[in-house]
């Protein structure tokens, strides 16, 4: 209804109509616009307006969900989710499992669950996770041969 009145409230505006004489006098300058165009998009409906389409979730982010719900431990998913979901530090998520379950878990214990649930995903994608330690020394290595 509210499209409805504008357009038959345009139809009645002279600023309105002179826009529309003017787009429809030369069409294709680069400048022109349909006015009508500028009211409403025609391209849309009304269920694409309010009901848009949500987007399609990409096959290697599925796959990481689905090992992550199938495969992880309670614990493990609460570690993706909720703490690193609240882009949480380690030191901060300790705080709040200490909070939750009375004892304080060393940063090497929550450290070590974060690579299990690395592992995991990277074995289901078939790749390798880089240890950082390995590389560190790898690139040692290789500068010390170079001087």
């Amino acid at each position: 209804m509210y499209l409805n009145d504008s357009y038959q409230n345009n139809l009645r505006d002279p600023r309105f109509e002179r826009m529309l004489t003017r787009y429809y006098a030369d069409p294709n300058e680069d400048y022109a616009i349909d006015p009508w165009d500028r009211l409403y998009n025609r391209n849309d409906c009304v269920e694409t307006v309010l009901f848009p389409e949500l987007e399609t979730e990409k096959p290697e982010v599925a796959q990481v969900r689905h090992i992550i719900e199938e495969k992880c431990t309670e614990s493990q998913q609460d570690l993706i989710y909720k703490y690193f979901g609240e882009r949480k530090t380690l030191t901060e998520i300790c705080k709040a499992e200490a909070q939750k379950t009375g004892r304080l878990p060393t940063l090497t214990a929550v450290f070590n669950r974060k690579k299990k649930i690395i592992d995991k995903v990277a074995k289901s994608l078939g790749v390798k996770r880089e240890n950082k330690l390995s590389k560190s020394k790898s690139e040692q290595d290789d500068t010390d041969d170079a001087e």
